[in-house]
C-alpha cells in the first residue's frame, strides 16, 4: 500500500510526500525482502526525478545488493556511478555493464 501511496504521489510531483509514504514502508515491521527492494527501488526513481542523483544511487545500490536482477537497478547504479563521476578505474566500458542479463553463469 505504502508503494502505491508513494508512487501516486511522485506522479503528481509531491516529492516530499512520497518521500515520506516510502521511508513510512520501509519502518513496517515484518516486511518481506521482496517488498522492501520494491519500495527501495521506487525511492531510487523519486530521487532521479527529484534531481537527487546521491540518494538515487544509494537506493538503487541496495536494491543490486540484494538483487543485482531486479528491474534495471544494477544499469541504474553504472549510470549514476557515471553521472556522479564514481567511475572505478580500469574497467572497459566495452565488455559491458557488470551483471548484464545477457551473461550467461554455468556454478
Amino acid at each position: 500500500c505504502m508503494t502505491l501511496k508513494g508512487m501516486c504521489f511522485v506522479a503528481r510531483g509531491a516529492f516530499d510526500s512520497g518521500e515520506e509514504a516510502f521511508k513510512a514502508g520501509l519502518a513496517v515491521a515484518g516486511l518481506s525482502d521482496g517488498e522492501r527492494i520494491s519500495l527501495l527501488y521506487e525511492m531510487g526513481l523519486l530521487y532521479e526525478k527529484w534531481g537527487r542523483p546521491l540518494e538515487a544511487l544509494d537506493c538503487f545500490q541496495s536494491v543490486a545488493d540484494s538483487d543485482l536482477f531486479f528491474r534495471d537497478a544494477g544499469e541504474k547504479v553504472e549510470a549514476l556511478r557515471q553521472q556522479l563521476g564514481l567511475e572505478e578505474g580500469g574497467c572497459d566500458d566495452s565488455s559491458g555493464p557488470k551483471g548484464s542479463k545477457d551473461r550467461v553463469s554455468y556454478v
